[in-house]
């Protein structure tokens, strides 16, 4: 899915929370809707940070769903205001100022209503219809039973079953809005092969369906293939939670790949290595040709993917301010120079060759025999 544009009525320099919205909204909203808030917040004022539904969700460890609810809460309590496109996707959030004159019913609350759902909030907007999704046909989007992947067993159920179920239902309205289209028929039996053979949650479908859009997988027909080979996968695996599937999403994220690459790792990493890879991108920001040049010294001075080890070499450059592999050169060069101003200054360095005396040496020039004196001593000996 496509960045929302976020944008305020009324600018700062710093982030910050607003007074107003501490002592008069905070207390009515939900915990998650504070949350979002926040995330807001930090987003608008920083613009290397972008604003998606699926991105949001995982920074908080919430499903998309209650990230949405979120905003439908504070778009009823007047905070901000959400404008959707065409295709009645969210395409605009407007941060709206407060004040402190809000309306409080007699019970000290505000007046707004915060039962809003994502259904009844959008009820009236009615789905357009351009061309059904295209997708291959139910026979190739849904796979036959092979062993470890169970068969569309779904497709048994009646029409009635299908309809009188609220969280098909729910399921089926998630994806249509998303998509920006109906689903066709075999679209529909993708979708139900997820949630009833698999067994896929409404919130991990919502997860997989938002992730892959927010990926860049515009094309409806082709995410829909796309996201059954992730499903699929997800099931082998044993994944049936949205954290485990954000989990895994991460093993599979472009930085992550680049690293292992460089590494030659074909292994998931382990928390402490993720905690790594976030770190040099999403908090020192370097870039991927900054982590891979770190990554390969690594291998050249140690034949080991030590993640301590490239993280001294990146927190050095951080510290140097280092954004770029054109910058390393003449660093280089200065080590190099260092070094040589060491090893001569040692002695090491002095011209032609001087043996270490050893104690065989030292026998040999101590006991150097005159012939002749021997052989005097012997003849007065008589010794011959």
């Amino acid at each position: 899915m496509a960045s929302i544009n976020l944008h305020a009525e009324a600018g700062v320099s710093v982030t910050c929370v607003s007074n107003s919205f501490i002592d008069h909204y905070m207390k009515d909203l939900s915990g998650d809707a504070v949350r979002v808030y926040l995330c807001l917040l930090r987003c608008i004022y920083d613009p290397s940070m972008s604003f998606t539904i699926s991105t949001t969700a995982e920074r908080l460890g919430i499903t998309a769903r209650k990230v949405r609810t979120s905003l439908d809460q504070l778009s009823s309590a007047g905070i901000l205001s959400l404008d959707y496109d065409d295709e009645g996707e969210l395409c605009d959030i407007c941060m709206r100022p407060l004040s402190d004159d809000v309306k409080e019913d007699g019970d000290g609350q505000l007046s707004f209503d915060f039962s809003v759902q994502e259904e009844s909030s959008h009820a009236q907007e009615e789905t357009t219809v351009s061309e059904a999704v295209s997708t291959p046909s139910p026979e190739a989007a849904v796979p036959e039973e092979s062993g470890d992947v169970p068969s569309a067993s779904h497709k048994d159920l009646s029409d009635d079953d299908l309809e009188n179920d609220p969280e098909i239902s729910q399921i089926l309205f998630i994806a249509e809005r998303y998509l920006g289209s109906a689903l066709n028929n075999s679209g529909m039996d993708t979708i139900l092969y997820w949630h009833i053979d698999l067994g896929m949650s409404e919130d991990l479908i919502d997860y997989l369906i938002t992730s892959t859009l927010d990926a860049g997988r515009r094309s409806a027909g082709g995410a829909i293939n796309y996201m059954n080979a992730i499903a699929i996968d997800w099931y082998r695996q044993g994944i049936h939670t949205v954290e485990e599937a954000m989990l895994d999403r991460k093993q599979h994220n472009e930085n992550v790949l680049l690293v292992k690459k460089a590494f030659s790792l074909s292994r998931p990493l382990a928390k402490a290595q993720m905690n790594f890879v976030d770190k040099w991108f999403n908090e020192w920001h370097f870039s991927q040709e900054m982590v891979v040049e770190a990554c390969n010294r690594t291998m050249t001075n140690i034949s080991t993917p030590n993640f301590k080890y490239a993280d001294s070499i990146l927190e050095s450059w951080h510290e140097k301010g280092y954004t770029d592999v054109a910058q390393l050169a003449g660093d280089d060069a200065a080590h190099t120079k260092e070094t040589r101003a060491k090893f001569t200054a040692s002695g090491s360095g002095k011209s032609g060759y001087q043996p270490k005396k050893n104690g065989f040496n030292s026998y040999s020039e101590k006991n150097k025999y005159d012939s002749k004196a021997i052989e005097a001593m012997l003849l007065k000996n008589n010794t011959f």
